[in-house]
C-alpha cells in the first residue's frame, strides 16, 4: 500500500474535510470572500475527486475549473486593489503570477506526473491559499478598514 492510499484511508474514516472554510480567512469584501470560498470549494472538489479515484481526465477538468476560478478571482482581487490605492498592490499582483505560472506548469505535467501528484498538488493549493488569504489579503483587508476609518474621522468633525 501507497503512503497516498494510506493516507486516503486515513481521511475517509476521519470523514473530513480537505479544507474548511473558517471565519478567519473574510477580508470583509463580499465579493473576493465570497470567491475565496469558492475556491476553497474547487480545492476540495479536487481532493475529493482524487480520493474517490475518478480518474486523471475528471481530475484535470476540475484542477482547470480551479485555474479559471483563481484567474477571475485574482482579477477581482487587483481591481478592488486598483480602486483604492492600495500600496502593496504590485507585490500583490506578483504573488498571483507566481501561482498562475506554478499552477499552469503543474497542470502542463498534470496528466503525465508519478502516482501521488495529485495529493502534493492539493496540498500545495491549500497552504498557498491559506497563506496568501492570512497574509496578503488580510493586509488588504486592513489598509481598507484603516482607510474607512480615517473617512470616518474626517466626517464626525
Amino acid at each position: 500500500m501507497t503512503i497516498f492510499q494510506k493516507f486516503l484511508i486515513c481521511r475517509k474514516k476521519e470523514n473530513m474535510v480537505f479544507f474548511p472554510w473558517k471565519e478567519e480567512y473574510e477580508i470583509g469584501i463580499r465579493e473576493v470572500d465570497e470567491q475565496h470560498r469558492e475556491l476553497f470549494s474547487l480545492i476540495n472538489k479536487l481532493y475529493e475527486t482524487m480520493k474517490e479515484g475518478k480518474g486523471r481526465e475528471t481530475v484535470h477538468r476540475v484542477l482547470e475549473g480551479f485555474i479559471e476560478h483563481v484567474q477571475l478571482h485574482f482579477q477581482t482581487e487587483e481591481k478592488w486593489m486598483e480602486k483604492y490605492g492600495y500600496p502593496g498592490l504590485l507585490t500583490h499582483r506578483a504573488q498571483h503570477e507566481n501561482l498562475t505560472k506554478k499552477v499552469m506548469e503543474m497542470e502542463k505535467n498534470f496528466m503525465d506526473a508519478p502516482p501521488g501528484f495529485s495529493i502534493k498538488l492539493a496540498n500545495f493549493l491549500r497552504e498557498w491559499l491559506h497563506n496568501h488569504i492570512l497574509g496578503s489579503d488580510r493586509r488588504f483587508g486592513e489598509y481598507l478598514d484603516e482607510d474607512r476609518n480615517r473617512a470616518d474621522k474626517h466626517r464626525s468633525r
